[in-house]
């Protein structure tokens, strides 16, 4: 498939240790630069906050996390 790196992309259990791996690769291969990652813990989630420094720092993404 094409991934568009235009518009927002959701990712649902995106804390996860899945959905971590989804959000790196969309961001690192595709040129995702806004992410919307949900999961029944949202910004609580263990790691969670690391995971949004390391896509918006290390790579420019906007990232934003949900429960």
């Amino acid at each position: 498939p094409v991934w568009s790196s235009r518009g927002r992309v959701l990712v649902t259990g995106g804390t996860g240790g899945l959905g971590r791996v989804v959000a790196r690769h969309l961001v690192a291969e595709h040129g995702v630069r806004d992410l919307l990652l949900v999961s029944r813990s949202g910004p609580a989630a263990e790691g969670a906050a690391e995971l949004v420094s390391e896509l918006s720092e290390g790579f420019g993404a906007s990232v934003a996390v949900e429960a």
